[in-house]
Formats: C-alpha cells, sequence, structure tokens
C-alpha cells in the first residue's frame, strides 16, 4: 500500500551505522517513514491501516443468510431472529458488506462508517424530506420493499402497535366505573373523541375498529 515519495531524514541509533529512510504515501492517505530494508524485505507495507484491517475482518461478524426466490433472509447476530428484504434491495443497497444485529427497539442495526445505521434507513435513502419510512404491518424486520412507505409523522403514529388496556385487552377501550360500562375513545389529531359507552365488550371493540377505518384509513394498525 506504499509509494515512495521521497528521501526522508536518515535515522541514527546509537552506532555508526546509518539508517535510510523513505516518506512513503500510504494508499490509505496517510504518509509514514519507511527505511529502505523495511521497504525492500516487505516487512512493512503500510502505515499500519493494513494491520488494523487484518485485525478489524477477523473479529467481524457474518450473518448467516438465505436466499428464497426474490428474498433474502438474514439471520441477525445478536437473535435467532431473521431479517427479511428484498434480493434486489439486499444487493443494491450493498448490505451484504455488513454485519446485521437487532437493535433494543426491535430494528435491524448496523455500524456503517463508524455509525450505527437502521437497515430500512439504510436501504431505503430516499425518504422526502419531512417524511419517515413506516413499516406498514408493524414488523420492523420486515424489510421488503412493499412493506416500506414514507409517511408523515402524524400518520406513522397512526400505526402504532397497539396498547391493549389490561381488563379490555384492547387499546382504546376501557372500563368506566362511573357508568359500569365499556368506554371507547380514539385519539385523532392530539384529541381524544369519544365513541360511547357500552354494556357489551365486543361492541366497544367494533366501535373502537369502525373509528380506526374512519379516522386512520390506510395507515391504521391492522
Amino acid at each position: 500500500r506504499l509509494t515512495v515519495v521521497r528521501r526522508g531524514e536518515d535515522y541514527m541509533p546509537h552506532t555508526p551505522k546509518v539508517k535510510v529512510r523513505w516518506i512513503c504515501a500510504c494508499d490509505c492517505g496517510k504518509e509514514c517513514l519507511v527505511t529502505t530494508a523495511a521497504l525492500r524485505s516487505g516487512k512493512t507495507s503500510s502505515c499500519g491501516c493494513y494491520h488494523s484491517d487484518v485485525v478489524s475482518q477477523k473479529m467481524k461478524k457474518f450473518n448467516r443468510i438465505r436466499i428464497d426466490g426474490e428474498h433474502v433472509y438474514v439471520l441477525l447476530s445478536n437473535s435467532d431472529k431473521e431479517m427479511v428484504t428484498d434480493l434486489e434491495t439486499w444487493e443494491k443497497s450493498g448490505a451484504e458488506a455488513y454485519c446485521w444485529s437487532l437493535a433494543t427497539n426491535g430494528y435491524a442495526k448496523s455500524s456503517v462508517n463508524k455509525k450505527w445505521v437502521y437497515f430500512h434507513v439504510f436501504a431505503f435513502p430516499n425518504c422526502p424530506d419531512g417524511f419517515e419510512r413506516d413499516h406498514i404491518d408493524g414488523n420492523r424486520i420486515n424489510n421488503r420493499k412493499n412493506n416500506i412507505r414514507f409517511v408523515t409523522r402524524c400518520n406513522n403514529n397512526k400505526n402504532r402497535a397497539f396498547a391493549p388496556n389490561k381488563k379490555s385487552g384492547r387499546t382504546g377501550v376501557n372500563w368506566s366505573k362511573e357508568t359500569k360500562k365499556w368506554r371507547a375513545v380514539i385519539k385523532v389529531d392530539d384529541q381524544y373523541i369519544s365513541l360511547g359507552f357500552f354494556s357489551d365488550l365486543n361492541e366497544a371493540i367494533r366501535a373502537r375498529e369502525a373509528a380506526e377505518i374512519q379516522y386512520y384509513g390506510e395507515y391504521r394498525r391492522k
């Protein structure tokens, strides 16, 4: 990786013998001083970056992948879960050069140029300003292109995971102690809309689901 640029300052140890040194340009962009003997023998072949690359490569973890038709399944390095994406997306993005693991928030991530990046951000970079990437089915490691859409923050919030009420088992349906009935509500534009009170739990759940279709439309969590 070294190219000799010019002669450098000689090295004179505690002996009469002088060691000639050369200023060399490394392929990585750095310069270094190397003795004639080290250059001729091949003992020094870079500024030190070659050794670092070899060590890094040996320590790097790799994913096991399997290809099924047009899809690639990637076993995340720290999990028994598989991320899935399209073969075209996998190859075009260059994702095979990195080791993908499962982040604590459920997304697939990797270190790219010493920065952590999520796969859905890495593989789908052309998200317009003011929009976010949304996993349509809510599965954060289903990175097929037909499961990724660009949406506003407001519409992305409509596709949040269910947070079931402890008693009803359904988001937006809770027991009212005052009326002794089930109350259904839905949040729209940071405002809660009451959908009514119901003696039957299933009727309250159906009211909530109907409201999701009405207010959230295609962005609702299915």
